[in-house]
Formats: structure tokens, C-alpha cells, sequence
């Protein structure tokens, strides 16, 4: 017989599953993707039938839109591998995508799901894709040549036969049937008999690394290498060069026989007569790194770029605009957290975003930034924010408006770390160049380098005494005020490739390491020991402590690791995190963890405590957080907490998953008692917590809801 217990006896049951919960461990934070930024590195673009347009992204996977590039959704499920090379889609709407290293996959319902197609293929890396007029496939691929499918990918079969160099970049297929396949060095060889036998066709070709091929309607053949464009007008047999030297990544051939070319790091040409005149047509683009291009049917152009996601012009390229709505694929390279709660993202090709609504939205903010890859991030005393660069520094006084380039006396203009003092003085430190500091908020510059013997400066951090800590590929280095001179500091430190630095409010030092995991100081450098009990990836990228003396590491494809007792021991907290290679990690205002990741913008981890001893104890003598009453309660409860100064008061609910439930206040708050209702309304009945924060210092109690 099932039993039947009544709600009363069910009370009693859950207070005291609740009582020996008391104490216990709660749930780690749960991350969820947050809106943006929008962008990312395509690799690859193609159009079904019906006009849904189809974008491969390095890292990111297969995005997909429905509305001609309006918004996006991401459609990986079954891939094995996010890194799309190339995407090809034959007359049933069928989608192939070629990865970097798991091979091809098949996609029969628009994206929906995948399957791997790799029998007979047994090199994975696929560099080109064609299908012929007849549905065969074909696939170029890095050092194996060209493999053919007849079976809708089904088998392979390697057809190499005069093939001479096997790295293949393109490929590209005539009205005939021809197949054309430019190389790594080796030009361009030509198929007339279904891939079986190749020829080199290389007359007039002076370069011969072909990074990509287009066929127009009179059967043109343009070929794009690092020195140009070549055409040929007699089927590859002879080629002739029609523009200035430049890398040329991607092709494009319109209706009316407009050539596009895609010039790394010059943006877009086009030309109406053959190649004989070029004209940049760029109003609009954001960068200059374009990496593919691709005409739909109705004149279109898509432009894929390195890091910035996707443009499209619907005016034959007169003029480009961003299509990256919920487009989530852009590598953040650098986070900061502003006082008031700002969060500033440094982009892999996009420039600097920002949030004012823990991720809920994403603006670019690059009014006056000539760079689109920001690898530090820093903000000083003033609010003043400091982005660094491959050339140079930048700063915004008005959080992120607008940025001048603040470089005199910087004669290293890579910078790759950068850290600011109390007192508003900036460091930076540069790939080869050491460390320099201005002490006028970036106007001028000067070297610090005395004893600094290894001028690659991966990380900087500074203590509360104004010491200054440099990790390099060859250790760590310590700058005294004392001292006025570098000091390697690396007794203890058995892997020196030193990555990430961060110290936390008791002076204590942590080193990511690569390979190494991480190291700990409490004597301010002068002895390290590794500290890696629970640290199953110990290829450290970045490192962050929170308010609360938490420490968090990101690593290499292996996620984000948490360790609330000083680096004692670590635990992997990733649920939710689908990016595991982590650049950089941010804790905000609110405990909020900010993880920026590869190919998948920014993350947003709310912090869940460890323990209920754990949180009390971080209360302080400043404040006080008072037992609600009546608890337990039905409906509603009354909160009392208690400050002694001026301060910026935040009160909030969570669940037992560490979810926030309620936000109660959030705002400044004068010294004195203050009372608080709770309304549970909505809320399903178990055991709360309830947490106030008052200028960084936290205090946290449990209540009981019953229904």
C-alpha cells in the first residue's frame, strides 16, 4: 500500500532534512552564456535554397539564419568539434561541414542536429569543400589531399592520382565538372575526369600559395594568394595578375560578373572590369580583417570577418552593416569589473564592450580605439579605463565612450598585461619590452626594467604595499619601492612559465602556471608552493580572487576551478559552462564570476557560497544581519540589519542552488537600523538564504518558507 503522509508530518520531515543541511555544502554556481558580446571569427558562409544563411565559426560551431543575417541561433547538436572550416549544401537542402580535426559532418534537417560522415577518411582536418554538379563531394585537406564522396558523404575515397602537393586550401568546380584545387606552394591542379587524375595548371601563376578559388558565369577562374589576385581565362591553362600585391582570403563572384576579393587587414575590393581597376569598398565594416565572402542569389554579400562577426551589404558593397544578433562566438581576451558594477569585455577582433546589466546587454564601446583586439583591461582609482593593445594603450575617462591612445615614451607598444595602484599609478607590461609606468594616468611613459632580466610580460599584479609583481615565460620578478630594482623571486616555483598572477586581500600571491597549475606565496614572493589538490587541469590562462578571499582559476579546455580556503583545494565548477577555455575571469561588485572564454563570449557565474559557517563567517563589526522573525514563516517575514556608516547596502534571496530569488534593497544607505519586509509569494516552500552586502563585506542567514 502507498503510504500517505500529511503536510504537517511532511513540515516536520523538512525541518529536519533542513537542520542537518545546516552546515553542509551548497550547490556550486550554475553559468549561464550571457548576451553577448556579439561576434566572432567565421571561417566559412553558405546559403540553402530557401535563403537561410549558414555561418561556420572558429570555435563557435554552425550558426544559422532564417531572416537573411537579422539574428542568429547557434545549431551544433551532434558535432564533435565547434571549429568549421568550410560548409557546402548540395540541392536537397543537405548541410556538410568540414571541421579541423573531427573531419565532415551531415545535417539532413537544416541545421537541426548533425552526424559525423568519416568512413574512408582518415585525415580529419578538412581545409576545402565542393560539391559538383553531378552531387559528388569533395574534400581538400591539410596534408592527404583530396577525397571524394559519391554517396552523399557516406565513403570516401582519396583521388590523388598527379596531385602533387597534397596540402589543399580550395577547391572549386565549373559547369563541366572540372575541379579546381589551389594549394599550400604548389598553385593550382585541375581534375577534367571527376577528381580520378590531376593536372598542374600554372602558367603565369608567380605565386603559388592559393588561398582561395571562384568561377563566374563565363567560367573565369579567379585564384586569391598572398601576393594577389590571378585570373585565368582559358580553364587554369594560362594565368595573368590583375591587382597589386596583397593576401587574398576570400573570393567572390556576383551575377553580373563583380569580382569581391577579401584582403586580410585591408578590408573588401571590388571590381566591374576583370580585375583591370579595384575600388576598397569598406563604409561600414568595423574591421579590416576579412576572411570570406559569399554572394546569395538576390546580389547579397556576406562578409565574414576575424573576429567580428558577420557584415552583409545589400547595395552591392557601397555599404557594410553588422548582422550579429545572439551571433555568440567572440573570444574575450580581457575582463575588468568597475565599483558601480560596469563590466568592460577586450574582444579577439571586435574591440571593447560593455555591460551595465551583469550581461543581460552588450554595447560595443570603440568610439577612438584603432585596435579590435584588446589583451588587458584595467581600471584606475578614478574610474578611468585603460585598454591594452598590440599597439599600445588606450584610455577612456568616460567609461568607455570614447578612448584616446595615451603612448609617449611607450617604445613597446604590445602590451599585454596591465595593473594600476592605489595611488593611480599604471603599469604595463609588454611582449619584449618589459614594464613601463605612468604616473599621469598614461600621458607619459617610462621603462622600469633595471634587473628585470626577461622582458615578455605575460601577467603584473601589485599588493597593498605598492609591490609589483611580473610573470614571464622564465618566472616571476618582484619591484620594491625599496628596492627600485627587479628581483627574480622563483625558490619553490618548479614550472616557471608563469601565465596569470593574482593576490588577494591578505597580500597572499597566486601563480597559473602552464603546465605547472598553481603556486602560492604568503612571505611576498620570497618562497612558493604548488597548491593543486583537485586541480585536474593545470594549464592555467587566467586567475582572479573575489572579496570574499575566493580564488578562480581558468584553464585550458578544462574550465573554471573555485577554491574557497586559500588555494588548500580546488573544485571544478563548470555546470553550465559550455566554453572550457578560459582567457580571463572577473569577479564583480556582487560576487558575480564574469568568465571570458573562446568562441563563446562572456559568462555569467553567480557565486554560491560554500557553507553557512563560511558565509558568516565573512560578516563584519560594521554592520549586522539580523535572524528574521517569524521563522519559519508562510507568507511573509520581517528582515532587520544594522550599519554604522554611509555605505551601499545590497540585500538578496537566494535558493539552495545559490540562485537569486529576490533582490530586497540594493542602494545607499545612511548609518542606522533598518527593517524589511519579505514577501514569499510565488516562492515554492524549503529553506532560503538571505544575503547582505555592505561595501564588499558580506553576512548571510537561513529561513525556512513553509506552505
Amino acid at each position: 500500500m502507498r503510504p500517505c503522509y500529511t503536510k504537517p508530518f511532511m513540515r516536520i520531515i523538512l525541518l529536519m532534512v533542513f537542520a542537518l543541511m545546516a552546515g553542509t555544502a551548497m550547490s556550486q554556481p550554475t553559468w549561464r552564456q550571457t548576451d553577448g558580446p556579439f561576434g566572432g571569427s567565421i571561417s566559412a558562409l553558405a546559403f540553402n535554397n530557401d535563403g537561410d544563411v549558414f555561418a561556420g565559426a572558429r570555435g563557435g560551431g554552425v550558426f544559422r539564419s532564417t531572416n537573411n543575417g537579422t539574428d542568429w541561433s547557434a545549431v551544433n547538436t551532434g558535432l564533435a568539434n565547434y571549429t568549421i572550416l568550410a560548409l557546402a549544401i548540395n540541392s536537397n537542402g543537405d548541410i556538410f561541414a568540414g571541421t579541423e580535426k573531427n573531419g565532415m559532418f551531415l545535417s539532413i534537417d537544416n541545421g537541426a542536429t548533425w552526424k559525423a560522415i568519416n568512413t574512408g577518411l582518415p585525415r580529419r582536418y578538412i581545409c576545402a569543400l565542393v560539391i559538383s554538379g553531378s552531387g559528388d563531394l569533395f574534400v581538400g585537406t591539410d596534408v592527404r589531399g583530396v577525397f571524394r564522396s559519391t554517396d552523399n558523404g557516406a565513403n570516401w575515397s582519396p583521388v590523388n592520382t598527379g596531385l602533387t602537393n597534397p596540402n589543399i586550401l580550395a577547391l572549386a568546380t565549373n559547369d563541366k565538372g572540372d575541379i579546381f584545387a589551389g594549394t599550400d606552394e604548389g598553385g593550382v591542379f585541375r581534375s577534367t575526369d571527376n577528381g580520378a587524375s590531376w593536372s598542374a595548371m600554372n602558367n603565369g601563376l608567380m605565386n603559388k600559395r592559393v588561398l582561395a578559388l571562384a568561377i563566374g558565369d563565363n567560367d573565369d577562374i579567379i585564384a586569391g594568394t598572398v601576393d594577389g589576385v590571378f585570373r585565368s581565362t582559358d580553364n587554369g591553362a594560362n594565368w595573368s595578375k590583375v591587382n597589386k600585391a596583397a593576401p587574398v582570403m576570400g573570393l567572390a563572384i556576383n551575377n553580373s560578373g563583380d569580382i569581391f576579393i577579401a584582403v586580410y587587414g585591408n578590408g573588401v575590393f571590388h571590381s566591374t572590369d576583370n580585375g583591370v581597376n579595384w575600388d576598397a569598398v569598406n563604409a561600414g565594416l568595423t574591421t579590416a580583417d576579412v576572411t570570406i565572402l559569399a554572394i546569395k542569389n538576390n546580389g547579397d554579400i556576406f562578409a565574414g570577418t576575424a573576429g567580428s562577426g558577420v557584415f552583409r551589404s545589400t547595395n552591392n558593397g557601397a555599404r557594410w552593416n553588422a548582422v550579429n544578433t545572439n551571433f555568440t562566438s567572440t573570444t574575450i581576451l580581457s575582463l575588468v569589473c568597475k565599483s558601480n558594477g560596469d563590466v568592460f569585455a577586450g574582444t579577439d577582433g571586435s574591440g571593447v564592450f560593455r555591460s551595465t546589466d551583469k550581461g543581460s546587454s552588450w554595447i560595443a564601446v570603440n568610439t577612438g580605439l584603432t585596435t579590435t583586439r584588446v589583451l588587458a583591461l584595467a581600471i584606475d582609482s578614478s574610474g578611468n579605463v585603460f585598454a591594452g593593445a598590440f599597439d599600445g594603450v588606450f584610455r577612456s575617462t568616460d567609461n568607455g565612450a570614447s578612448w584616446n591612445a595615451v603612448n609617449k615614451n611607450l617604445k613597446f607598444p604590445y602590451v599585454d598585461a596591465l595593473v594600476t595602484s592605489d595611488k593611480g599609478v599604471v603599469y604595463a607590461g609588454t611582449e619584449g619590452g618589459g614594464v613601463f609606468l605612468s604616473s599621469d594616468k598614461g600621458a607619459n611613459w617610462r621603462a622600469m626594467n633595471f634587473g628585470l632580466t626577461n622582458p615578455h610580460i605575460r601577467a603584473l599584479a601589485i599588493n597593498s604595499n605598492g609591490d609589483l609583481f611580473a610573470g614571464t615565460p622564465r618566472g616571476i620578478f618582484l619591484f620594491t619601492k625599496n628596492s627600485r630594482n627587479w628581483s627574480a623571486v622563483n625558490n619553490g616555483l618548479t614550472d616557471v612559465r608563469v601565465i596569470a598572477l593574482a593576490i588577494n586581500k591578505e597580500d597572499v600571491i597566486f601563480a597559473g602556471t602552464w603546465g605547472g597549475g598553481v603556486f602560492r606565496s604568503t612571505d611576498n614572493g620570497a618562497s612558493w608552493n604548488a597548491v593543486n589538490n583537485g586541480l585536474s587541469n593545470k594549464l592555467s590562462l587566467s586567475l582572479a580572487t573575489s572579496e570574499g578571499g575566493d580564488i578562480y582559476l581558468g584553464t585550458y579546455d578544462g574550465g573554471v576551478f573555485r577554491s574557497t580556503d586559500n588555494g588548500d583545494h580546488w573544485n571544478a565548477i563548470n555546470t553550465g559552462l559550455m566554453k572550457p577555455r578560459i582567457y580571463s575571469i572577473a569577479v564583480g561588485r556582487g560576487e558575480e564570476i564574469y568568465a571570458g572564454t573562446r568562441s563563446g563570449g562572456v559568462f555569467l557565474g553567480t557565486k554560491a557560497p560554500t557553507s553557512v559557517e563560511e558565509i558568516l563567517s565573512r560578516g563584519s563589526r560594521a554592520f549586522s544581519l539580523e535572524q528574521n522573525h517569524p521563522n519559519p514563516f508562510h507568507n511573509s517575514t520581517i528582515i532587520q540589519f544594522h550599519i554604522t556608516g554611509q555605505s551601499h547596502v545590497a540585500l538578496r534571496v537566494y535558493n539552495i542552488h545559490g540562485k537569486e530569488v529576490a533582490t530586497i534593497v540594493d542602494g545607499i544607505f545612511s548609518p542606522g537600523k533598518y527593517s524589511r519586509s519579505f514577501s514569499a509569494e510565488g516562492l515554492p516552500e524549503g529553506m532560503y538564504f538571505y544575503r547582505l552586502k555592505v561595501e564588499g563585506l558580506v553576512q548571510t542567514r537561513k529561513f525556512i518558507l513553509l506552505r
